[in-house]
This record gives structure tokens, C-alpha cells and sequence, in this order.
């Protein structure tokens, strides 16, 4: 284990999953949402509880590798695998919203750059993954 994942109480993926919900409910708090604010703060520390809840000895496959609290190399590529899964759902999803917008002539940009962040987070993973297993000589 490195040094900075054993000082930290979760692994540093949910801290900064829990930083995100904390700057979240800052904003909300600033804009006025109490509530907003209190439901992000909420999360947080429900979030930062299931982590460490899962970083335990006896904590199983899918509380560990749900929670980002990888033990080792068959944690990362479960994790790796479930994440390609959830990509697949997302592009496609993302591809739909597209064809459906231009389909019934609604114009949403936030859809449109979505869906091709989503190629090229795609076509980036897939390069990466091509040049791991074929690397130049």
C-alpha cells in the first residue's frame, strides 16, 4: 500500500468523491439552498461511511470494489471491468439522446458535447488499451 492511501481513512477516489459532494454543498449553501446543502452534506458523510465501512478486513468483493476501496490487482480489474460496462450504457444512452434530439428537432448542446466527450473518452481508453497490448518495440 502506498503511504498516502494508509494516512487516509478512505482511498484518495473517495475523497475526492467526497470533496465533490462537500464543494457542492458549499455552493448550495451560498446560493441560499439550506436544504440543497444539508442533503450534499448528508451524502458526504454517508459516502465516507460506506468507504470505510468497506475498507474493513471482512468487507466483501462488492462492498470493496463498489466503494473504490481496491485491496489489489483483482479488485482493479473488476472495477475496470464494471466501469467498462457502465460506458457501454453511457454512450449508447448519450447516442439515443442525440438521435432523439435531432430526430424531433430539439436542440440541446449539453447533449450534443456529452455525447462526444464520451467518444473521445472512448477513443482515448481504447487507444491505451490497444497500446498496452500491442506496445511499439
Amino acid at each position: 500500500m502506498s503511504r498516502i492511501r494508509e494516512r487516509l481513512p478512505v482511498s484518495p477516489a473517495n475523497t475526492l468523491i467526497a470533496c465533490a459532494i462537500l464543494i457542492g454543498a458549499v455552493i448550495a449553501a451560498l446560493q441560499g439552498n439550506v436544504a440543497g446543502a444539508f442533503a450534499l452534506l448528508g451524502a458526504a458523510v454517508f459516502w465516507v461511511g460506506v468507504a470505510r465501512y468497506a475498507r474493513r478486513a471482512t468487507a466483501r468483493d462488492r462492498d470493496r470494489i463498489g466503494t473504490f476501496e481496491y485491496r489489489d490487482a483483482r479488485d482493479r480489474a473488476l472495477g475496470s471491468r464494471a466501469f467498462a460496462g457502465v460506458g457501454v450504457v453511457a454512450l449508447a444512452w448519450s447516442g439515443l439522446d442525440v438521435i432523439g434530439m435531432v430526430a424531433t428537432g430539439h436542440n440541446d448542446g449539453t447533449a450534443t458535447i456529452r455525447f462526444l466527450v464520451l467518444i473521445a473518452a472512448f477513443s482515448i481508453a481504447l487507444a491505451n488499451a490497444l497500446e498496452k497490448e500491442h506496445p511499439e518495440p
